[in-house]
């Protein structure tokens, strides 16, 4: 009798703690979606949309009501009926979501009266393959959530802001992956997602394709607007912190002083550095070159990724802008990878918060490896030794004729020698100076 008691309680606690973990995980999706509809990153207006949760819809085929976990309703103005509801439901299982479970979510959504109505499946552990094929053919969105509740978004900086179709592809695939297995959520990755064959890492970029109802095509340049919380920055503002600390730690241009600069940026401020000898991925698979944390604020520069000599001072140069500029007031780090990739996703900064603060941090690694004064002295003593004179096209002028070319390169090449940086920064520091005029075509443009 006391084994059958024992058994019984087991049961109602086993169930009783199911629930209690269900419950978690439907507050940590629920409070996600309030943030991204507060901060007006759902497409939704919050002034005209509420977020609910355990809220009960009419069910014509059941006479009562369905209780459904987490609803966000949007209202004209002036109405008091929603006209459009996304249902969303959470399944935190200890493996993948099935097929039946979407089939499930989706003959409530035809129970529910009313149209405009759009579902939205959250998982903790991913879908099978056919819940991914099912969920399409009736345009059910599906998301991956990272459940850490700690979790804080890290910057990944992985791509150009224009993206390569094959590059998308891949993305795509290595996205699909993580929602199809029992792979864990990158530490830096919030949620995976996918809509129709779109699949994304950021909630705000799903929500576009999501009430869209594919009529939207897949751009691989994002236009969205929305409301900076980034500090704007001038030009001469991050050129005069750049000289400063520049100055400050006497910084040795040569690349064999990288360990050296490091010792005299740690002494100097609250700042810390690890050289790694070895070579880390991305969850991407990208070659990592350095990446920063912040409070406590440390800089990881890794040796065995700089296959370029000078590539290792433009990343240390790069990650000490984020530490300057104070960009801890929006991320908890940042990682600076081999390749850019377009990533929207962040609890607190828009793609255009991300485009700013990046230019930021690239304008002070410009500014700091290649200070105003010396650089201008020693570009006007170059021109001047080869008397190249401004004949009205811009201090330095290039375009597709060899005689051009010729200066151009050589002027570039002098410069890189001397200052020890790539010619592409050069160039860079040119243009942001409206110091050279490049008039080369597209198709003879030679990249240096």
């Amino acid at each position: 009798m006391k084994k059958k008691v024992d058994k019984i309680l087991n049961m109602k606690t086993t169930k009783r703690n199911t629930v209690e973990i269900g419950n978690k995980f439907e507050k940590r999706v629920y409070d996600v979606f309030a943030n991204e509809l507060r901060n007006k990153r759902l497409y939704i207006d919050p002034k005209t949309s509420k977020i609910k949760a355990k809220q009960g819809y009419h069910s014509k085929d059941r006479g009562e009501n369905i209780i459904v976990d987490i609803s966000i309703e949007s209202y004209l103005p002036q109405q008091t009926d929603w006209s459009q509801l996304i249902i969303i439901e959470c399944k935190d299982y200890n493996s993948s979501v099935p097929v039946n479970d979407i089939e499930e979510f989706y003959s409530k959504l035809m129970q529910i009266a009313g149209s405009g109505i759009k579902g939205i499946v959250v998982s903790s552990q991913g879908f099978q393959k056919s819940s991914l094929a099912y969920a399409k053919s009736k345009n059910i969105g599906l998301i991956k959530l990272n459940n850490n509740e700690n979790f804080s978004w890290i910057l990944t900086r992985i791509a150009p802001i224009k993206m390569k179709q094959e590059d998308f592809d891949q993305t795509s695939k290595e996205i699909q992956l993580a929602l199809t297995s029992n792979y864990e959520i990158e530490d830096n990755v919030e949620l995976y997602a996918n809509i129709n064959d779109y699949f994304t890492t950021s909630i705000e970029t799903f929500f576009r394709f999501f009430l869209s109802e594919g009529d939207v095509k897949c751009s691989f340049e994002d236009n969205s607007k929305s409301d900076s919380v980034v500090q704007f920055m001038t030009k001469g503002s991050i050129e005069k912190l750049a000289n400063e600390v520049n100055q400050n730690i006497e910084f040795d241009k040569f690349e064999h002083s990288i360990t050296d600069n490091c010792k005299r940026l740690e002494k100097k401020y609250k700042i810390r550095f690890e050289i790694n000898q070895n070579i880390q991925l991305d969850h991407l698979g990208f070659v990592i070159l350095g990446k920063i944390k912040f409070n406590p604020d440390i800089i990881t520069l890794y040796l065995g990724a700089q296959s370029n000599k000078f590539r290792l001072k433009f990343t240390l140069a790069h990650e000490l802008g984020h530490y300057f500029l104070n960009h801890k007031k929006y991320l908890i780090g940042e990682i600076y990878s081999e390749q850019e990739y377009k990533n929207k996703s962040g609890e607190h900064i828009s793609i255009d918060d991300i485009r700013k603060i990046e230019w930021q941090a690239n304008q002070f690694a410009s500014c700091f490896l290649l200070p105003h004064d010396p650089f201008i002295e020693m570009l006007n003593n170059l021109l001047k030794q080869d008397n190249i004179n401004d004949k009205g096209h811009g201090r330095l002028f290039v375009d597709n004729q060899k005689c051009n070319l010729d200066s151009y390169y050589k002027v570039i090449n002098l410069l890189r020698n001397d200052f020890r940086v790539s010619g592409s920064v050069i160039e860079y520091r040119l243009k942001n100076l409206g110091l050279l005029i490049d008039r080369r075509s597209k198709q003879k443009a030679v990249s240096i």
